[in-house]
């Protein structure tokens, strides 16, 4: 069978969390270390109070904590390239005063320094049990704390979704936008509407009472003008005749008389003409190239 390997949490850590959560405090974790394990493979215990043989030790790159699971969290170390020389079998995670609060074994890892050419940079991530992990905390100084990729992604989201979050309840942000709860109501001769929270329609109403419109092929028109019937009644001889004067208009019998001078006129049913009368006698007049003129 082969090599089981796990994380358990010591002695002293599980009095440090019963502590806390007594008192109402909170566990500091600060740094983890690895080790090669004297070359051998590593059981841990819980007894433990170090590791075997301590090869590289650093402050904790990042704690996150499992959102389904209360009772568990994930410790991350970075070892950068330019540190190496060595394998890996064993890691520790340690309090602010330096007591060993879980151990764990790995597998066999080489960690190569820069002169064998082959040298990379190193992430350990473990995860560890405890009785609650609302009594983790972690205590580190930023600056030396690397930004992985998850972690910038996560960042990233986290931020825009502050963002998002904020701008949706801030008011102001939204004062040229109508609630969807405003209505667009039908007024006289038009049916529809709603909300704004849907596409919304108007129609016209269309009918033969007040407050609706009679639609442009309605059986009661005439063809859009007088009705003919209506016409008859207002002619000359008609029931209700409609008078020149009715209308400021001349009546047709009125006359155009020449007077002196003139011959021509008649009455207004047709077009008439006045002429001069040229002569040699009174009331007449002679033309411009009349002989007896001199």
């Amino acid at each position: 069978m082969g090599q089981s390997y796990k994380i358990v949490t010591t002695n002293l850590g599980r009095t440090a969390v019963r502590f806390a959560l007594a008192q109402g405090t909170s566990v500091k974790l600060t740094h983890m270390a690895v080790g090669d394990g004297g070359g051998q493979d590593v059981e841990p215990m819980s007894s433990m109070t170090g590791l075997v043989r301590e090869t590289f030790r650093a402050q904790i790159n990042e704690i996150t904590f499992d959102a389904v699971h209360p009772d568990m969290f994930t410790a991350e170390l970075f070892i950068p390239q330019s540190v190496g020389g060595f394998y890996i079998r064993e890691v520790g995670l340690f309090m602010e005063d330096g007591t060993l609060f879980a151990v764990g074994s790995m597998p066999l890892t080489e960690k190569p320094d820069l002169s064998s050419g082959s040298a990379s940079d190193l992430l350990i991530k473990i995860i560890v049990r405890v009785l609650d992990a609302s009594t983790i905390s972690i205590s580190i100084d930023p600056a030396q704390v690397l930004a992985t990729r998850d972690y910038v992604d996560r960042m990233d989201r986290e931020r825009i979704r502050a963002a998002v979050e904020a701008h949706n309840t801030e008011q102001a942000a939204h004062d040229y936008l109508a609630r969807k709860t405003v209505q667009i109501k039908a007024g006289t001769g038009l049916s529809g509407g709603g909300t704004l929270e849907a596409d919304r329609t108007l129609t016209v109403k269309y009918g033969t009472a007040a407050g609706t419109a009679c639609q442009g092929n309605d059986a009661r028109l005439s063809n859009a003008r007088t009705p003919t019937a209506h016409k008859d009644t207002h002619k000359t001889g008609g029931s209700d005749a409609i008078t020149p004067t009715d209308i400021g208009a001349a009546d047709k019998t009125i006359q155009i008389k020449a007077g002196t001078g003139l011959s021509g006129g008649g009455t207004l049913e047709a077009d008439r003409t006045l002429t001069v009368k040229y002569g040699t006698a009174a009331g007449t007049a002679c033309q411009g190239n009349d002989a007896r003129l001199s």
